[in-house]
């Protein structure tokens, strides 16, 4: 039946009836390099309710200068999402801590494994040069005979 544009339309909103704990990953704006600035951002995502406290530890002391945060955003499953963000000049042997409190539990990001994700990084990296090196070779040398062989109008 057509819509009857004096009808009511009711639309409910649906919450998790239970707290969620949040997933926390921390990545780096930029490929790390020594002494060049860069910003570590911690996402926390799927956790319910939209109660989190995000801290930062730079070799297990307290972090606050320079350190930004964005508002709750909601996801499509009823939970939330959040970032915050640390700029830093990374040095060897500093470890960066990202904690995220919540209801549900505690998480820490140790940056001991910064290293390892600089280096699945690195590989990633690599892994796609060689795949796109040898198929822009292999182009540069189609365009190159193409035009050997096309000679003078």
């Amino acid at each position: 039946s057509p819509l009857d544009l004096g009808e009511r339309q009711d639309q409910q909103l649906s919450f998790p009836s239970f707290p969620a704990a949040p997933i926390a990953k921390v990545y780096l704006r930029t490929p790390l390099e020594m002494g060049d600035p860069n910003l570590l951002i911690c996402f926390a995502d799927r956790f319910f309710p939209p109660v989190l406290n995000i801290k930062w530890l730079k070799n297990g002391q307290p972090v606050s200068e320079g350190v930004e945060e964005t508002a709750y955003f909601p996801s499509v499953d009823a939970t939330f999402r959040k970032f915050s963000y640390l700029p830093l000049v990374p040095e060897d042997g500093d470890i960066y801590t990202c904690q995220v409190e919540h209801l549900e539990g505690d998480l820490a990001w140790d940056g001991q494994t910064l290293e390892t994700t600089v280096c699945a990084l690195g590989l990633a990296v690599a892994i796609l040069g060689i795949i796109t090196g040898p198929i822009i070779f292999i182009k540069a040398r189609r365009m190159r005979s193409d035009n050997r062989g096309r000679g003078a109008l």
